[in-house]
């Protein structure tokens, strides 16, 4: 991951640990949680929740893995400062992970190879710490669909002048469908691999939350606190107008999660 790029990624979830931690956590755990589901843990001894985030991860880590030592590693230090103080966490870049090679039995990454500027990389790097035999799971989102609530909050923030912001997912489109995970699996030496896509089930969700979280995190954080004081209210009253009305359905994510599975069984694809 280039330099600038980790940088920009770390500084965005050191900003936003706190709004992460209360308006998205819990409800991203549900799609980790999942993926945990698929490894096989119960006899492993060393395993890793890379981009643990707040740590959420990590309780259902120890709980499916009880003989294993359950590392987290996060670039964010302000997202591995709220894990629970029972968990052990590490700052690290997905890349460069401070790990030996081919000590770990099982591994996790979940909704952070988007962000990375190069994906193909991370998971090479998780070929290398992983012994023969080792299980991975990984997460990331398939590309956007049709979201008709949150795009007429975006139109608002156009109409009042909020600048462009870039998106932080360097590496969405390397990773946004099963295929692609896959053959980056299989280039860096994974067998097995298994894939499944489905979105998270609807959330209990009310306006109000809806906006505070858009709004809260990432790209849109940073409009909407480009805007004046006067606009930045303008805009929560208009975007809470538009959104008057709309169902827990209408408000939550309609994109897709990929999940991927595979074994590390071999040496990398491209140099055998």
């Amino acid at each position: 991951m280039s330099e600038a790029a980790l940088l920009g990624v770390r500084a965005m979830y050191d900003r936003d640990a706190e709004a992460y931690q209360s308006l998205r956590a819990q409800w991203l755990r549900r799609a980790t949680a999942r993926a945990m589901a698929g490894l096989p843990l119960a006899a492993a001894a060393l395993v890793l929740d890379v981009a643990c985030g707040t740590g959420t991860g990590l309780e259902d880590l120890r709980n499916l893995a009880p003989h294993a030592q359950v590392l987290g590693l996060d670039v964010s230090v302000q997202m591995l400062k709220r894990a629970a103080a029972s968990c052990r966490v590490v700052q690290a870049d997905a890349a460069a992970l401070p790990i030996r090679a081919g000590v770990v039995d099982a591994l996790v990454c979940s909704f952070a190879l988007m962000h990375l500027t190069s994906p193909r990389a991370a998971i090479a790097e998780f070929a290398r710490v992983s012994r023969r035999g080792a299980t991975v799971a990984l997460t990331t989102w398939a590309p956007d669909v049709p979201w008709p609530a949150r795009s007429a909050v975006m139109r608002i923030l156009d109409d009042l002048g909020a600048p462009n912001v870039a998106s932080s997912h360097h590496g969405g489109p390397e990773t946004d469908s099963a295929a692609k995970l896959a053959r980056l699996l299989v280039v860096a030496g994974f067998e097995g691999v298994t894939t499944h896509s489905e979105p998270l089930p609807t959330e209990p969700i009310e306006a109000e939350t809806a906006l505070r979280a858009w709004s809260s995190l990432g790209s849109t954080r940073a409009r909407v606190a480009a805007l004046e004081t006067s606009d930045r209210d303008e805009f929560f009253r208009r975007a809470l107008a538009s959104l008057a009305g709309a169902t827990p359905a209408e408000l939550s994510d309609p994109r897709e999660v990929i999940y991927a599975w595979a074994r590390r069984t071999g040496a990398p694809a491209g140099i055998r």
